[in-house]
């Protein structure tokens, strides 16, 4: 799961395109993307509209997701309130196998552009492949 900051967020924008460029090595790993936009379904649709995206996109306008999983923000409540300014990016593998939903892994970013990179994501899904497998 790719939790997004904001709509208008440039790194943000970079992190969605990134993996959409790379989704076939996600789907070759049998891997669900998602990513979550903290923005209404109105603002989702087009930024789904404007980068095409070949996996999920999930309005979060409540952050009822976004709260669930601990995306980080930081400047108290004015950066909880304008998600430009406070929220911080999030990236989350999560396993489904077996029934159960469980975070294997996480990476919260500890400012506006700290996203990993798709080859870290890749090797997060990775790890939690193996991890299973063993």
């Amino acid at each position: 799961m790719l939790f997004q900051r904001d709509y208008h967020s440039r790194a943000c924008r970079q992190q969605v395109k990134a993996v959409a460029d790379r989704y076939r090595e996600f789907r070759d790993r049998s891997a669900a993307v998602v990513s979550v936009l903290p923005e209404s379904k109105g603002k989702a649709r087009k930024f789904q509209k404007k980068f095409h995206l070949p996996y999920a996109l999930v309005a979060d306008a409540e952050k009822t997701a976004s709260e669930q999983y601990g995306q980080p923000t930081r400047l108290g409540g004015l950066g909880a309130r304008i998600d430009l300014v406070g929220r911080m990016p999030e990236t989350a593998v999560l396993d489904a196998r077996g029934g159960d939903l469980r975070l294997h892994a996480v990476h919260r970013g500890d400012s506006p552009s700290d996203h990993p990179s798709v080859d870290d994501v890749l090797a997060m899904v990775d790890r939690a492949l193996e991890w299973e497998s063993d």
